[in-house]
């Protein structure tokens, strides 16, 4: 399993992708795009098998990036704060979603893929756990199968 995508939305340095929602006959990729009526495309960050690292200028939205990835894993949605502060929705009575902050995961087994789905049902706390779980899985193999010792682990 690995993270392939992370859509974001309102979130932090990310409100909408004003570029895709101005270009002509752009259309909503599913009504998860919709909010309040209105079409808000997400941001959408792809993340290619290969990248180990993110780089990039000061004040270029890298801490943002994993911030969100973090918040998204955990199932734990983000605060009133998190808010960007450009969004239209920036105040102290719109109420902050986890919908906002979406990931795509590729290369997932079958079983894996089921016990998510379990754990997504019993709650935030067990879908965190278990998505941490494959991820540890998943880094286990790929660092066994390199040369080398240290291995990266992921805690909750």
């Amino acid at each position: 399993m690995r993270l392939s995508t992370v859509y974001a939305r309102f979130y932090k340095s990310f409100n909408f992708d004003h570029i895709r929602k101005a270009t002509p006959h752009a259309q909503p990729k599913g009504d998860w795009e919709m909010f309040r009526d209105a079409w808000y495309p997400y941001v959408e960050v792809e993340f290619d098998s290969r990248i180990t690292t993110i780089v990039g200028a000061n004040e270029s939205g890298k801490s943002h990036l994993l911030s969100a990835v973090e918040k998204a894993v955990s199932g734990i949605g983000f605060e009133q704060r998190d808010l960007c502060r450009y969004s239209p929705f920036f105040s102290v009575e719109r109420e902050a979603t986890s919908r906002d902050l979406l990931l795509k995961l590729g290369n997932v087994e079958p079983a894996r893929l089921k016990d998510l789905r379990e754990a997504i049902a019993d709650g935030k706390e067990g879908y965190a756990n278990a998505l941490v779980e494959a991820i540890n899985e998943q880094l286990e193999r790929t660092s066994t199968s390199k040369s080398g010792g240290s291995r990266t682990v992921i805690s909750r």
